[in-house]
């Protein structure tokens, strides 16, 4: 029988629970989430400010406590990414904005924003290859609030589009926690910045009145009325739904605490038993002739896994999980203890990127704190494919002298600080000109527009007479020279005159006499020179703004476009395609045993291959692979030393490094997951590279290609065709690779980008990419297809392969987990 003293101890026990469940609830905090993306390079008609807004916009965001991720000039496959990893993080109680600027249109009755892409040619691909608003909506029902800003409603992008509508159509359905705001109403247009403004009205607007403090009802009508004020009424901005709660973007005035990031909680580790790994098929004996054998699948480079000797375990592969889910390694051994790492997936879209980076204004980035992290991580470690078969390396004395070293090269400081020359020998895409408008000092006759080459002046050709006399006006010209890309605007006309070249010099004639002003425009400067025309005369108009110096032990490379891939090499090395690289700066050597030790005795960091306890090695009886116990970097089978390349390290190895190495220098590291750049918190989830982050890096496969090519479009190696003068492979290496510069250097003076030790780049490997790369600064797959099996490309072959694997061109995919005594990386740096 309960007695009633029982029950009251019972309701009190569950009085008691309820308000620890209440207070405990009421303890949780809302993160401040924002994604920004702002499209402009338009390839049918290019907007102007939307960078900048976009920028603006991510900046007042952070300033308010929100933590942004901003994607710039993405295509479809970039926008897609970001957009659903953004809404993959929102929980119920996060307060979520979505900002757009670029071009939208309607379609039967749907919205659609649009990637920079040349994909779109017509209705369909429109419907297949832009993003649909309704299914931004629909990915932001979750969260507490959620408040969608398209400032999308620009005029028609498309020559062909005359049947698209106008602007958007008027959103039908929101979720009772939304609230979507369009820049103007429903079909009509919004406009463009003016020459001399920096943003929309309708984001001016915004970013005039979205951090006041005030209700968000009241911040949208002072906006509209802002715009109504500013267009003369044309354009009037209009919203959809009303928010659940009463929500403030500030409370009150801003202090100077806000807008510090929110971190994420980790998300939890999945962790399941990784499968066995397949034996490989039987390797048949080859000569030594300098061939190499080619893979199953037809794919040239490494070889097949030799079978695993009985009992032994073996290296962990691909684990698969749930869909949308990537595991990782953790090497963290600080309690409470982390399961044993798991390696990646093969179903996880990895990385934001973006068709063509457009930098962000440069800003001092605090790395204090990130330092500290990294180093309190690492301080407390210490604890715990398709493969080609390798060339038989002649057999050779062990004392056998290293060839002699052609050109000496030293090899690069751990810290690099000192400028590098620049290098300019790559050859450089070609610019659209823009179309002049009518300009009351330009002259109306017509003066053919010029294609910009940089490294010399362009030429233009000279304006016949005409038929009839010219005016009585008389004129003059001027010669333009940026050290920037941009264009140029001539007295304060709203459309560019002509987009401009960095380091090149973009003629002006006909000009008429007297003032006239010269404006320059990018994304991150802008300058106006004021000048007087001279009859008859041509004079230098010179803009210069501060370039970063190139780090020491690394080489700029100015970018351009190069024709990727090979006709005669493998079926993944086709089609060849014309791709277009930024600037960026690359290391001369590969990364060295001294250099990576430093980033171990600096973090006590454990490599995958210390964890397992095993690596692969080449058996010198049959040229094959195995799996030898207590090998790693530091003992990787051959005797080395400080200067030669670091082998038998993993991709997680290698981006670990990177992101150790910025933070020594005290750089924004590019790699992340979960919002952490710590490798302690890196368990489950999406690992992300900001390509913008100023960081070290692994290369994209195209930006090691065009590297490795140094301008020479048909060397097959990496500086020519006597592969003897320029690699260590398995005709000359004597069993082991060589200290790093050992060989002659490419056009680039880049040392061993063929031989040697393969290098680890980004991107995920499928053999059929190349037919639907993009054609701006691709950076790979999404995803790996499922016949890959979650493999990342590994380019330049390595001591122990033949000349096929070493050519310019040929590609490789290894999974990111395995550590072999013949693969090393590079670093790269993103410049503005």
């Amino acid at each position: 029988m309960v007695t009633r003293l029982q029950k009251g101890i019972s309701m009190d026990k569950r009085f008691l629970l309820a308000l620890i469940i209440l207070l405990a609830t009421s303890m949780l905090s809302a993160a401040r989430k924002a994604l920004v993306i702002g499209n402009a390079s338009y390839q049918d008609k290019p907007l102007l400010n939307t960078v900048n807004d976009a920028q603006d916009i991510k900046n007042k965001l952070e300033a308010l406590g929100f933590m942004v991720r901003p994607v710039y000039n993405a295509n479809f496959e970039q926008m897609g990414r970001a957009i659903q990893e953004f809404t993959n993080t929102l929980d119920s109680v996060d307060e979520a904005v979505f900002y757009y600027a670029g071009h939208g249109v309607q379609l039967d009755g749907e919205n659609y924003l649009l990637p920079v892409s040349p994909r779109i040619t017509d209705k369909i691909s429109v419907q297949y290859n832009s993003i649909k608003c309704n299914e931004i909506i629909e990915r932001m029902e979750r969260p507490r609030v959620a408040i969608i800003f398209l400032d999308a409603c620009r005029d028609n992008p498309f020559s062909w589009a005359r049947s698209l509508s106008r602007g958007l159509v008027s959103i039908g359905r929101v979720f009772p926690n939304q609230c979507v705001v369009f820049s103007t109403q429903p079909g009509d247009e919004a406009a463009d910045a003016g020459a001399n403004e920096r943003n929309s009205p309708f984001t001016a607007a915004l970013l005039k009145y979205i951090d006041q403090p005030m209700r968000f009802e009241d911040v949208f009508l002072s906006v509209r009325n802002e715009v109504e004020q500013q267009t003369g009424n044309k354009q009037i901005p209009s919203r959809y739904g009303d928010l659940r709660e009463t929500y403030y973007f500030v409370k009150e005035t801003l202090k100077p605490e806000l807008g510090k990031a929110i971190d994420i909680p980790t998300l939890p580790v999945a962790i399941t038993n990784p499968p066995e790994v397949p034996k490989p098929d039987s390797v048949p004996k080859e000569s030594v002739a300098g061939s190499s054998l080619q893979s199953s699948t037809g794919s040239s480079t490494h070889l097949e896994k030799p079978a695993s000797n009985q009992g032994s375990p073996e290296l962990p592969t691909a684990v698969k999980v749930k869909e949308e889910v990537v595991v990782l390694p953790n090497t963290s051994a600080v309690p409470p203890p982390v399961p044993k790492p798991v390696p990646v997936t093969a179903s996880q879209p990895e990385t934001p990127t973006l068709d063509k980076p457009i930098p962000e204004p440069e800003k001092k980035i605090e790395t204090t704190d990130l330092l500290s992290s990294l180093n309190e991580f690492f301080a407390k470690q210490g604890t715990g494919s398709t493969q080609t078969k390798p060339e038989v390396p002649p057999a050779s004395n062990k004392q056998t002298q290293e060839p002699a070293k052609p050109k000496e090269a030293a090899i690069p400081s751990e810290n690099p600080t000192q400028p590098q020359k620049i290098d300019q020998k790559p050859t450089p895409s070609t610019s659209t000109p823009i179309p002049p408008p009518p300009a009351s000092n330009l002259a109306n006759t017509a003066t053919e527009l010029a294609v910009l080459k940089p490294e010399k002046p362009v030429e233009t050709k000279k304006t016949e007479a005409p038929d009839k006399a010219l005016p009585k006006d008389e004129y003059g010209s001027i010669e333009v020279l940026v050290n920037a890309d941009g264009e140029i605007f001539i007295d304060e006309h709203e459309v560019a005159y002509k987009s401009i070249k960095k380091n090149t010099i973009l003629p002006i004639n006909q000009l008429k006499t007297g003032k006239c002003k010269i404006t320059f425009k990018s994304v991150k400067y802008m300058d106006t020179k004021e000048l007087i025309i001279e009859k008859d005369q041509t004079q230098l108009v010179e803009f210069t703004f501060p370039e970063p110096p190139v780090p020491k032990g690394l080489m700029q490379i100015s970018g351009g476009s190069f024709s990727m891939g090979s006709k005669k090499g493998d079926r993944a090395e086709q089609p060849v395609h014309t791709v277009s690289i930024g600037t960026y700066a690359i290391g001369i050597t590969e990364v060295t045993v001294g250099q990576f030790n430093s980033f171990i005795q600096g973090t006590r960091y454990r490599t995958t291959a210390e964890m397992n306890g095993k690596a692969y090695i080449v058996d010198k009886k049959n040229a094959n692979f195995k799996q030898e116990k207590n090998i790693s970097w530091r003992k990787p089978g051959y005797e080395g030393s400080d200067d030669h390349p670091v082998s038998c390290v993993s991709w997680f190895d290698a981006i670990s490094y990177c992101n150790w190495r910025s933070a020594q220098e005290n750089l924004q590291p590019c790699y992340s997951l979960n919002h952490s750049y710590n490798p302690g918190d890196w368990t489950k989830g999406t690992i992300i590279c900001d390509f913008l982050a100023n960081g070290y890096r692994l290369p994209t496969e195209a930006e090691w290609e065009f590297a490795a090519r140094a301008g020479q479009k048909e060397s097959l190696y990496s500086g020519g065709d006597n592969l003897d003068d320029l690699a260590v492979y398995a005709k000359n290496c004597d069993w082991q690779p060589s200290r790093a510069a050992s060989k002659q250097p490419n056009g680039f003076d880049l040392y061993d980008m063929s031989g040697n030790v393969a290098e680890w780049c980004w991107d995920w490997y499928e053999e059929s990419y190349y037919s639907r790369s993009e054609s701006q600064n691709p950076t790979g797959p999404l995803y790996p297809n499922r016949k890959t099996e979650g493999r990342r490309v590994l380019r330049g072959g390595s001591w122990y392969n033949g000349d096929k694997a070493c050519r310019v061109s040929s590609r490789e995919g290894w999974e990111p987990e395995r550590c072999d005594n013949g693969n090393g990386f590079r670093v790269v740096r993103s410049l503005p």
